[in-house]
């Protein structure tokens, strides 16, 4: 299953509106307001777990047993707002106020934007989801 986590008031092209916004309102998806404070506790305890046993020398039950312990005080676990706004049934409500990017057939590198190969959305997306795909085989 593909998830995609985007903030609303980064402009949307057409190929990813098209590529990833229908598909997400189609299926009852809603966006979730991303907030630094919600976001980095949990890339901290994340990088922790993947560097578990080579930096850190824990266990998966000593990384579960702090986030059962200490979840509180740092905003992990069932304590993290965007975690539970995440998990939570949907509202079924999208914004309307999505901004659309300006369509132009010319990028100013003159390759065309809407071409899904040089758009630079496109392309970050597949960078982020080759590093979220090597990094769970590691």
């Amino acid at each position: 299953m593909n998830d995609y986590v985007r903030s609303k008031t980064k402009p949307i092209n057409s190929h990813f509106r098209k590529k990833y916004l229908d598909p997400l309102i189609s299926k009852g998806g809603e966006f979730v307001e991303l907030k630094e404070e919600e976001i980095k506790p949990l890339l901290a305890i994340r990088s922790i777990y993947q560097k578990r046993e080579s930096d850190y020398k824990v266990t998966e039950e000593q990384i579960s047993k702090f986030i059962q312990e200490k979840g509180a005080d740092h905003a992990l676990g069932v304590y993290n707002k965007l975690l539970l706004d995440i998990l939570s049934d949907p509202s079924y409500q999208m914004p309307q106020n999505i901004a659309d990017e300006p369509e132009s057939s010319v990028g100013s590198d003159n390759n065309p934007i809407n071409d899904p190969v040089n758009d630079p959305d496109v392309t970050e997306a597949n960078d982020l989801k080759e590093l979220w795909t090597e990094s769970d085989n590691s």
